[in-house]
């Protein structure tokens, strides 16, 4: 039966981040939900070493849901959860909320699905190394 894992990570908007009507550009959202998966990633292997084995984590799909626009002065949250399967599907399931921590509000959702590629080749890893493996099963 898989299991569920769940991050949080802290966002302040920038500057940068907003457009010419003073919310927040709908591609930032994007950065910040691929944020909440390195966070996941990151916690089973750093990135680095995991090119050295030769695997790069790749999305396939992605389906968003825009709630209600980030406005300036706004302390957010992105939650970001994951199912672990015990044997490898060759999926990555997450999901990601955007909810300001003040007013509950959801601002975005997204249903992110992945996959583990060969990073010379650019194939599918049917079979992970053990060494991720070992490490992704242990997540909690």
């Amino acid at each position: 039966m898989p299991r569920r894992i769940i991050r949080k990570l802290e966002i302040i908007p920038t500057f940068r981040d907003f457009d010419m009507m003073g919310v927040v550009h709908n591609s930032v959202y994007l950065d910040w939900f691929e944020r909440g998966r390195f966070q996941v990633m990151n916690d089973i292997m750093p990135f680095s070493d995991m090119m050295k084995l030769g695997v790069a984590v790749a999305v396939r799909q992605c389906n968003y849901t825009f709630e209600q626009a980030v406005r300036n002065d706004e302390k957010l949250v992105v939650i970001t959860r994951h199912k672990i399967d015990e044997t490898y599907t060759g999926r990555l399931e997450f999901t990601h909320e955007l909810i300001n921590e003040q007013t509950k509000t959801t601002h975005a959702f997204c249903e992110c699905i992945c996959v583990l590629i060969n990073s010379q080749t650019g194939e599918l890893v049917r079979n992970p190394p053990d060494e991720i493996r070992k490490r992704y099963l242990q997540l909690k």
